[in-house]
């Protein structure tokens, strides 16, 4: 009877790991619907979502008259290694604020792109450049830049996603 226990025990505490570790894994998955919502949200708002998804505040910069300010936070950082994913919240007094999301995971880049089409966003342009894949969606309300980016070093990929309001990314383009 003891043996039934233990062994009932085992599998019990097993499923159990099983279930929380796809979470622990990809807990830096943030949706489409969450990067659009961090632009309207002011700053500490925005930190107390990160924190509490296990986020880490990064560092920061205020704006000048020459750059945009912004706030970053780490997901997954290990010193002097790097990180799992960036999130930077940019901003300046003339624009709204843009979302900037950088992470390594392929799965995630999958889902967020699959929510760009189901946005109704239309693919407007696609560059290529030394190591990098560029393309831009255009939509309704945003517009979204993807970057597809190889180190040069090996072959891990990373991938830059820039969130802007319509106005903001036809505000940029202009100004090129």
């Amino acid at each position: 009877m003891q043996t039934k226990n233990s062994k009932f025990l085992g599998v019990i505490l097993l499923m159990f790991i099983l279930a929380i570790l796809p979470f622990k894994i990809n807990a830096q998955g943030l949706t489409l619907d969450q990067l659009i919502s961090f632009q309207k949200k002011d700053i500490s708002e925005v930190n107390d979502i990160l924190i509490s998804k296990g986020w880490s505040f990064s560092n920061s910069k205020k704006e000048t008259t020459v750059e945009d300010g912004f706030t970053r936070w780490s997901y997954d950082k290990i010193l002097g290694q790097g990180a799992q994913a960036w999130i930077t919240k940019f901003f300046a007094e003339n624009t709204s604020s843009r979302i900037g999301y950088q992470f390594v995971s392929k799965q995630d880049y999958l889902a967020l792109k699959k929510s760009i089409i189901s946005y109704g966003m239309k693919k407007l342009d696609s560059k290529v450049g030394d190591n990098y894949i560029m393309t831009y969606y255009v939509g309704k309300n945003y517009a979204v830049r993807i970057i597809n980016v190889i180190k040069e070093s090996d072959t891990d990929s990373y991938y830059i996603f820039t969130i802007y309001t319509k106005t903001d990314y036809n505000h940029m383009i202009i100004n090129q």
